[in-house]
């Protein structure tokens, strides 16, 4: 009977501390989750013309020079 009584309360236990990691878990989920929108919410996924074309130096297309791919053809 002892040995009943000791699977029953491991049994027990090992449900508790199962409980305990899976609130851990639910906790972290729901902080990275919030750490996901609060970073997605700054910028966007995907960037616009607009934001790229904003964040590009501006420069005229005069002062821009195009090196030639072959150097002999120069």
């Amino acid at each position: 009977m002892r040995s009943c009584w000791n699977s029953e309360k491991y049994k027990s236990a090992n449900h508790i501390k199962a409980l305990d990691i899976r609130q851990s878990a639910m906790r972290s989920l729901e902080l990275y989750h919030d750490r996901i929108a609060r970073h997605i919410s700054k910028r966007s996924l995907l960037p616009s013309d607009r934001d790229v074309k904003s964040s590009l130096p501006s420069c005229s297309a005069s002062a821009v020079r195009i090196a030639p791919t072959n150097p002999s053809a120069a």
